[in-house]
């Protein structure tokens, strides 16, 4: 007989918190994915989501149109990420769980306490916490995310932002050594497939002069924050 799935709340709901503090918000569509949970039916997750809401664990909160994300309360986790998050915020961290989530390979965003943990020579207390690790490849990697909030135009300033996101890693020993060995990398995330042609096309031209690898994805689901729609 095939095995059922566990989905008793004591198995579920501890990951789905601990998914969430990761990533510092979710959707269900989102948590579908995660290799954790691709086997339980979404109807089931739904369900959690529901009962980490009644409990008081949860908030629910508008993403764009008749979507929502989940984020956690006061009574789970870290005080500071107990809020609706502004719109810059959100749009930066719902671009993190689409490019680790809802892109074309699983990775994984590194939290604080894992940089401190595990890359003691590299954090510093105010790091921007936009690192992931990437281990699809041949090589695991450690990747800084670059969000574009623009729209269409100014594609060579996304560029240089990225450009000086090398330098300032390179101007670190630990990751210069990661750098060194082909082990970092800088992903500029940008809403529109046009945009990050171009910005691909040039990476291409010039990447001589780049340490580091510089990687360009989109995700077109980011205009509905950087332009929604007017009614």
């Amino acid at each position: 007989m095939p095995r059922r799935h566990r989905s008793s709340p004591r198995h579920l709901l501890r990951p789905i918190l601990e998914h969430i503090a990761r990533y510092q918000l979710t959707t269900l569509r989102a948590l579908c994915q995660v290799s954790a949970f691709q086997h339980i039916p979404p109807d089931v997750l739904r369900r959690r989501l529901r009962t980490l809401q009644r409990s008081g664990r949860l908030q629910s909160v508008p993403l764009f149109h008749n979507h929502d994300y989940y984020c956690l309360t006061a009574r789970h986790g870290d005080p500071s990420q107990a809020r609706p998050f502004s719109e810059p915020a959100k749009l930066r961290a719902y671009a993190m769980l689409l490019f680790c989530c809802l892109g074309d390979a699983s990775r994984e965003r590194l939290t604080r306490r894992e940089l401190e943990t595990h890359f003691p020579r590299l954090y510093e207390p105010g790091l921007p916490l936009n690192y992931y690790v990437d281990t699809t490849g041949d090589i695991s990697r450690l990747g800084f995310l670059r969000v574009d909030v623009g729209g269409h135009g100014r594609w060579d300033r996304v560029l240089g932002k990225a450009r000086h996101d090398v330098l300032k890693h390179e101007a670190r020993s630990g990751f210069r050594e990661l750098i060194r060995q082909r082990r970092f990398e800088v992903t500029i995330l940008t809403a529109l497939p046009q945009k990050a042609a171009r910005i691909c096309d040039t990476i291409r031209q010039e990447a001589h002069s780049l340490d580091a690898c510089v990687r360009v994805s989109s995700a077109s689901e980011l205009l509905y924050l950087i332009a929604p729609p007017h009614d």
